[in-house]
């Protein structure tokens, strides 16, 4: 869901008018509203775990094939995957950034500066670039993600729990996504011992939004923490109904319950 548009910048460009469409905080360089639209669903759907990222993101380059930041998107999407089969994908995401990098707005330009680090695996300088985002931009919940994997990845949860510190004066529950926002904050205190915030704010973000599976997810491992098997089986049971657009987190919070089921002695379980 598109909430607001903030403002749209016409300028000038080698005779051809752009226009950069501002939707939800995101500035984006293209003629075409339809394709702001699109790119900005696609980041909505990957920062809410949704199976359609990619279809959105397709979308607006249909819509606008020279809409850079819909490729750039993509781009470190891909690139999250450390697979080597979508590296010629990555690439081209890359070369369309850089063909067109001087029509670009700031914060698009520091995306490309992100994926391209990425793609040379060169993370602390993506890293660099997300929090350079979050300073500027700090409810950029695509930034906030991409920032806590890799920290995740990189085992630095001491980073990790002081970023979403520094970022939660500057979110409130009635706002957008804020249900996405309280799930990262739990996980972050989650991976630093701090179960109880943890697991207040991970039950927040699922009671203001029931499908938010990555609330769910950072809840079950405060129980597998504290061995509390019989309350994590029961609280995956209740929620899983919710996550049938989600993608293959999904599958991962399957096997926390598998996880808990083995704990109670219960192999059949896991096989079912």
């Amino acid at each position: 869901m598109i909430l607001f548009v903030t403002k749209t910048k016409t300028f000038q460009k080698n005779s051809e008018v752009l226009v950069r469409q501002s939707y939800a905080g995101y500035e984006i360089t293209t003629e075409f509203s339809e394709a702001a639209e699109h790119t900005t669903h696609g980041i909505e759907s990957f920062v809410e775990w949704r199976m359609d990222s990619f279809d959105w993101l397709d979308r607006a380059l249909e819509t606008d094939p020279d809409c850079v930041f819909a490729s750039m998107v993509k781009g470190l999407l891909l690139v999250t995957a450390r697979s080597q089969n979508f590296a010629p994908v990555i690439l081209e995401c890359i070369d369309h950034g850089e063909s067109r990098e001087e029509e670009l707005g700031e914060q698009e330009r520091i995306y490309l500066k992100a994926l391209k680090a990425m793609s040379e695996f060169q993370i602390f300088e993506a890293l660099e670039a997300y929090e350079s985002l979050l300073r500027f931009y700090p409810r950029d919940l695509m930034a906030t993600r991409f920032l806590q994997a890799e920290l995740f990845w990189m085992g630095e949860s001491r980073w990790m729990q002081r970023v979403m510190k520094n970022l939660e004066p500057d979110w409130k529950p009635e706002m957008f996504q804020s249900s996405y926002f309280y799930a990262d904050y739990s996980f972050a205190h989650e991976e630093t011992g701090s179960y109880e915030i943890a697991e207040k704010f991970g039950r927040m973000a699922v009671e203001m939004d029931p499908s938010n599976v990555w609330a769910a997810h950072a809840v079950a491992h405060v129980m597998e923490m504290q061995n509390r098997s019989n309350e994590g089986v029961e609280w995956l049971s209740s929620l899983s109904k919710k996550w049938n657009e989600k993608n293959q987190i999904v599958h991962h919070a399957w096997w926390h319950r598998c996880l808990f089921h083995l704990e109670r002695g219960e192999p059949q379980e896991v096989m079912e």
